[in-house]
């Protein structure tokens, strides 16, 4: 089988390695399942197998098993870094929407155009990582005389062996790579006790987005303007306050986020002030725009104290805390608290609530779901809109000044609740 369908239709393909050829031919590629290694919950889909050189197929998502809400295991960033180190040659995940949380769309506008890696070596780079569509997958599944309906069943059980599907794949890319320098921003408020500058808080917007591609612009202006533009406004309202404070605020405005949390990760490895005096992360992606809420939702609230602080900010502001309204997308490890949380700082990704004050019941899955990020999410419509309602976005700040000023004006450090992890 040659991957000879048009490009940026029914797959995508890439490499991590910095060759401007690539070329693989073999004679097999092996269904992986789920890709996953997850010893406390007692799978492997790498058992018996030997993924040495090998191309994979591996679905997006996670076992029933591990339950509605997505863990990293489910991440398609986790599915390549397992394949690394099993040493495999490339990757191949099979998308569906279910199980992936976003539709094919938003797979085929994130790997148009000009895909940006970090300089940073490597181990074991993958020469393929790619996706294919349901249907692509189907037709591979027919060769093994099941569907792949039959292939999702196969991999929902932890006895699982990986299967072997007989056919010559020929893969040819050809690349052209440039270096440049990417730019964090970072903002400094320094607090005023003696020992101030010894530990910090961040607030966090990622200032990218897509650009433009084939001669389209994504402007960005929810994903992720709005976010950015919340941190300037709070780094804004912080220094005019002139606040007595015990630790230090940073605001933090990372580069690349669309490309794999590169900038936030670079950051979270080369500090302004280290990881360990780092006492939380509070991030900002797509602000709500839609108007005023009466609950706000706080995406790791379970993995960290964290959550449980802007409980009780929130009530002050006469706002519930409520769950994720995706726990099956994994929003949690879609945007750049992540890096952080997974060096075991608590952060946390300030979400929009679902009851809005004078809306239908159904207005966050008619307008926000279906309305954005059904349609608009990673789109060149995700543009200004003369419609948009700010009073949500100050909801949100408030309680995350309030917050970050509890933390900030005391010495309560919020600690990892999964087993000592934040994620």
């Amino acid at each position: 089988l040659s991957l000879s369908q048009p490009y940026l239709v029914d797959y995508v393909a890439t490499t991590a390695t910095t060759q401007e050829q690539v070329a693989i031919t073999v004679d097999n590629i092996i269904f992986a399942g789920y890709g996953i290694v997850a010893p406390e919950k007692s799978w492997n889909d790498y058992k018996y197998l030997n993924a040495t050189g090998k191309v994979l197929l591996i679905l997006a998502g996670q076992p029933d098993h591990f339950g509605q809400e997505l863990t990293y295991y489910g991440r398609w960033t986790y599915k390549y870094e397992e394949a690394q180190r099993q040493k495999a040659l490339g990757v191949l995940l099979i998308h569906t929407t279910p199980k992936a949380g976003y539709p094919f769309s938003v797979v085929l506008s994130s790997n148009e155009g000009e895909q940006i890696f970090s300089r940073d070596a490597i181990s074991n780079p993958l020469q393929l990582q790619g996706w294919i569509d349901n249907q692509s997958a189907d037709h591979l599944a027919g060769m093994l005389g099941l569907s792949l309906a039959e292939m999702f069943e196969m991999a929902e059980s932890k006895d699982f062996v990986a299967l072997f599907i007989s056919f010559s794949l020929q893969v040819k890319m050809e690349f052209v790579f440039r270096e440049f320098q990417g730019t964090n921003v970072v903002g400094v408020l320094k607090g005023s006790s003696p020992h101030a500058s010894a530990q910090a808080v961040i607030f966090s917007g990622h200032l990218d987005h897509l650009g433009t591609r084939n001669g389209t612009v994504y402007p960005g202006a929810l994903d992720n303007a709005s976010g950015a533009s919340l941190v300037l406004a709070l780094a804004e309202c912080f220094a005019k306050a002139a606040l007595s404070l015990n630790r230090t605020l940073l605001f933090l405005f990372p580069t690349a986020e669309e490309s794999g949390l590169l900038g936030s990760a670079y950051y979270a490895n080369h500090p302004f002030i280290s990881m360990n005096n780092t006492i939380s992360v509070i991030n900002f992606d797509i602000a709500n725009l839609w108007g005023a809420t009466r609950d706000i939702s706080i995406l790791g609230q379970s993995y960290s104290e964290l959550g449980s602080v802007f409980e009780v900010y929130g009530k002050e502001n006469n706002m519930s805390l409520s769950p994720d309204p995706f726990p099956s997308a994994g929003f949690f490890f879609r945007s750049d608290h992540l890096s952080f949380a997974k060096l075991g700082v608590p952060g946390v990704w300030v979400f929009c609530g679902k009851s809005f004050i004078g809306q239908p019941p159904d207005f966050f899955q008619k307008v926000i779901v279906e309305g954005y990020y059904n349609k608009c999410y990673h789109q060149p419509c995700d543009s200004l809109d003369a419609k948009f309602l700010y009073e949500g976005a100050i909801q949100q700040a408030q309680v995350s000044a309030a917050v970050a000023y509890g933390l900030l004006a005391t010495s309560y450090t919020p600690s990892c609740l999964n087993h000592g992890k934040c994620m």
